[in-house]
Parts: C-alpha cells; sequence; structure tokens
C-alpha cells in the first residue's frame, strides 16, 4: 500500500546526498511545499466518524444495560469493535508528528521508520475491528432468526468471520520475517517478505471478502423480517434500518479502489486514502449495526415528549395529564372500542366527587415504529427468546359529565 522500505530508502539517500533542503532530483525544496499538511483535514475526518460511532455504541449500551436490561454478545462483541476502532484513531493520532498528512518527498528516513511502525499496527486493529462488528451484527440477526436455517447460517458466518479475520492478522503481523523488517529498512535486508505485489494483492482479496460479507449482512435483514408478525409498514421500516450496511458496503468498495491504484501513489502519506476509507468503513459499519438496537430510547423521548404536551380534543380537555389524586375506578366496555370508567376522586375537604374517563387501548403500528395508539415493541434478547415483544398503553381522557 506504500513504498518498499528498499525504494524509500534509495530515494532518502539520494536526497541526504543533494542536501538537507533539496529532493531526490535535485530541485530545491519549496519552504511553502515542505511545511504543507492535510493532517488537520484527516484528523477531523477520522475524528468525526470516531465521534458518531462511539456515541452510537454508547446509546446502545444505555438502552441494552439500563433500559431493557438484557444486553448480549452482540453488544458485547461490539464493545470489541469499537475498542479497536479507537485503537485505530489513536494510530491516527501517532502517526501525525511522523509524517501523515506531509508530502512524502520531505520524510526524513527516521520519521518513515517510525510511521511504518506505527502503521504496522493500524492495520491490525482495522481488522479487528472490522471483524468484531460484523460478528456483532450476525448476533442481532440471531435474535430475529426464526427458522434454523437462518440460525446456522448465521452461525456459520460467526465461524467464518473468526477464521478469517485470523487468518488476516496472520498476513499482516508475519508479512516479514522477523516482524520488525515490515519497518526497519535495516532488518529489511536481510528479512524475508512478501513482495509489494504479493503484499497488495492480499490486501485486494481481503478487502473483495470484506465488501463481499458486508452485502450478505444487509441483505439478510430482509427476509429475516419479512416472515416476521408485523405489519407491512413495521417491515419496511425496521428492514431498512438493518440494512443500513450498504453504506457500509461502498466505503469498502472506495477503499478497495485506492487500494488497487496506492502502489502508484506518489504522495501516499499526504492523502492517506486507504487508511482512511478503511476507519470510514469500521465506522460507518458500527453505525449501522447500532441504529437498530435505538428504538427504545427514541419511544422514551417521544412517549415523553407527548406527556409533557399533551393533545387537546375539541372541547378542551387535555390528554396525557396525570392525576395525583387516589381514585376507585368502575369500568364499563362502550360498543366503539373504548372502556368508560367510572372514579371517584378524593379532594382536599374529604368531598366524593364522580368524574368520567375515556381510556383506549389499542396495538395498530404506524410506520414510525410507533403505535398510533401508544403501543411499541422491541427485540427480545437471546436468552428470552425470539422474536417481538409488544407493549401496549393505556391512554386516559378525563372529562366532566
Amino acid at each position: 500500500m506504500y513504498p518498499t522500505l528498499v525504494e524509500r530508502s534509495a530515494t532518502l539517500v539520494i536526497r541526504q546526498a543533494l542536501g538537507a533542503k533539496a529532493t531526490a532530483t535535485g530541485a530545491p525544496i519549496d519552504p511553502v511545499y515542505a511545511a504543507e499538511t492535510n493532517a488537520p483535514k484527516l484528523l477531523a475526518i477520522a475524528g468525526t466518524f470516531c465521534g458518531l460511532a462511539t456515541l452510537l455504541v454508547l446509546l446502545r449500551t444505555y438502552c441494552r444495560v439500563f433500559m431493557i436490561r438484557s444486553p448480549g454478545m452482540d453488544d458485547y462483541t461490539m464493545w470489541g469493535g469499537l475498542a479497536f476502532a479507537l485503537a485505530n484513531m489513536g494510530c491516527f493520532i501517532g502517526k501525525e508528528p511522523y509524517g501523515m498528512g506531509r508530502h512524502f518527498s520531505t520524510i526524513t528516513q527516521a520519521e518513515y521508520k517510525e510511521y511504518r511502525h506505527i502503521q504496522y499496527f493500524q492495520s491490525q486493529t482495522f481488522v479487528m475491528a472490522l471483524g468484531f462488528v460484523k460478528i456483532s451484527t450476525a448476533f442481532l440477526l440471531l435474535r430475529l432468526a426464526p427458522q434454523k436455517k437462518y440460525r446456522y447460517f448465521l452461525w456459520g458466518m460467526i465461524i467464518f468471520m473468526i477464521l478469517f479475520s485470523l487468518a488476516c492478522m496472520g498476513t499482516l503481523i508475519f508479512n516479514c520475517w522477523p516482524v520488525n523488517g515490515a519497518w526497519d529498512p535495516a532488518v529489511r535486508k536481510v528479512a524475508k517478505c512478501y513482495s509489494p505485489a504479493t503484499f497488495t494483492s492480499i490486501g485486494l482479496f481481503n478487502t473483495s471478502m470484506n465488501v463481499i460479507t458486508d452485502v450478505i449482512f444487509a441483505t439478510i435483514p430482509i427476509p429475516l423480517i419479512w416472515n416476521l408478525q408485523m405489519n407491512r409498514r413495521a417491515k419496511i421500516a425496521l428492514g431498512g434500518i438493518l440494512s443500513l450496511g450498504y453504506f457500509a458496503c461502498i466505503a469498502g468498495i472506495i477503499k478497495g479502489v485506492k487500494q488497487s491504484n496506492s502502489r502508484k501513489a506518489k504522495d501516499s502519506t499526504f492523502h492517506e486514502e486507504v487508511q482512511i476509507w478503511g476507519f470510514i468503513h469500521v465506522s460507518v459499519g458500527i453505525i449501522a449495526a447500532c441504529c437498530p438496537t435505538l428504538k427504545p430510547l427514541f419511544t422514551r423521548i417521544l412517549g415523553s415528549t407527548t406527556r409533557y404536551y399533551g393533545t387537546n380534543d375539541s372541547t378542551g380537555n387535555q390528554y396525557g395529564s396525570r392525576s395525583r389524586n387516589h381514585m376507585n375506578t368502575f369500568a364499563s366496555k362502550r360498543k366503539t372500542g373504548t372502556y368508560e370508567l367510572e372514579s371517584q376522586l378524593a379532594t382536599k375537604n374529604g368531598d366524593i366527587e364522580p368524574t368520567a374517563y375515556d381510556v383506549r387501548i389499542g396495538a395498530n403500528d404506524d410506520a414510525s415504529g410507533r403505535s398510533s395508539r401508544g403501543s411499541q415493541e422491541r427485540i427480545l434478547p437471546e436468552k428470552q427468546g425470539r422474536g417481538i415483544v409488544l407493549t401496549t398503553e393505556v391512554v386516559v381522557r378525563g372529562h366532566e359529565k
């Protein structure tokens, strides 16, 4: 993906022979060109996606741990994916003093050695982060899988991703022997390493497999959700959220294109395209895998807003308000499908005032995922079974007789 250390060493020897302020061609280095840096832009892009991914994982954790109190393997593996993504972000920050964002010809040999050393570990954090995210996605889909054939397939994908990630790690760790030949030009002269063409081909194969698995994980929710007992609008909404992984596919494809052209790049340290698109790939995967788990949070927020503002009917009576009065209630069903509650409220002076209430009970979902009559669903955790839990809320309207 980057010029080999032998090529880089030869360039630096020529540059040093011509003087500290000369390029490999012998032309003086323009001070403005030498001072130019793309690092702030690179760090801003990576930092933005890192921040969004971290926020989504934290919100997911709040929903699973504190709201529905049922974290599962999909949450644990997602935490692992975020940990490696943060380590990858740390590598971006660590490479900045050693040439990331600067023009290739202005970096010294000592700086480039440290740059490659950090790069060596950054590529490994990328593989681990992406592997954990996809395994987390598979565990999430297992919560929805009612049929054995889907469950067997998803377990097969989990096993495949574990083995594939380990194989990728092996090619990255042992692309040179001794391993420090990957970043130390002195050791590389006697080390056994993959040729640049072979290493690039292995990288493109790994990227292709990642894109294929992205497509699989983004597509498989469609048949899974279609078989659930939900209305069509709810199925489309949930399927659309679970299929956000297609955006990760796009990022992976762009990364592959940049990777295929990396050997021809003359200023790879300035643009850092392969690593940036790789990080976007991981971050978008985290975001896409976390969005379906946030419905309880949005339902609570929207429900709180409705209760706070209320809804007025034509007579001026307000919905959503709560009474602190203690009541004895008697119910009778009307023909309209609602229930009329006759309540006796105790006032401050001890008198009893009869009051009538209309109670609406229903579970008819709208396209937003929240019931038009106040119901909501959430995905069951794996240990409690598979499917959707339907929770029905009761809306009480008070009026004077």
